[in-house]
């Protein structure tokens, strides 16, 4: 129990027993519609955004699978080229290939023909000598 004591008034001074309990001015009815079409409005607002955010969502996700089948596309025909030019490059390699082995093989074939042109030549120059020594040394002198 709370201590209560009287001053020189007769006035009784301390906590009291019993709380006062006040009214609102305003009467609970209008307060509380207030309050629920304040949560409406905020519950429509939030669907509003959650709306937005999914249209968002799908839009980004379009664009990313847009975009991601336009890299692939891309990504083939890249391919495709550097196949093309790889094969062309390929063939002009060989070809290459060809002609310097004809081109070895022609000299190659000149070469063979130089070393027997000496030959002969050697052999004809030897045989030159031969005769013009003979009639020389058959001559009396």
């Amino acid at each position: 129990m709370p201590e209560t004591s009287r001053n020189f008034h007769g006035i009784y001074t301390g906590t009291p027993n019993a709380t006062v309990r006040s009214e609102p001015s305003v009467p609970h009815g209008i307060n509380q519609d207030f309050t629920l079409r304040a949560i409406m409005e905020l519950q429509q607002s939030t669907g509003h955004l959650t709306a937005a955010m999914q249209s968002l969502k799908e839009t980004v996700d379009k664009q990313e699978t847009r975009l991601q089948e336009a890299i692939d596309k891309q990504g083939v025909s890249l391919k495709e080229t550097i196949e093309s030019r790889e094969t062309r490059i390929v063939k002009a390699i060989e070809k290459q290939d060809e002609r310097i082995a004809k081109l070895e093989q022609s000299v190659s074939d000149i070469s063979k023909k130089i070393y027997a042109a000496g030959a002969i030549l050697s052999i004809v120059v030897i045989f030159v000598g031969l005769v013009t020594k003979i009639p020389w040394s058959s001559m009396p002198g």
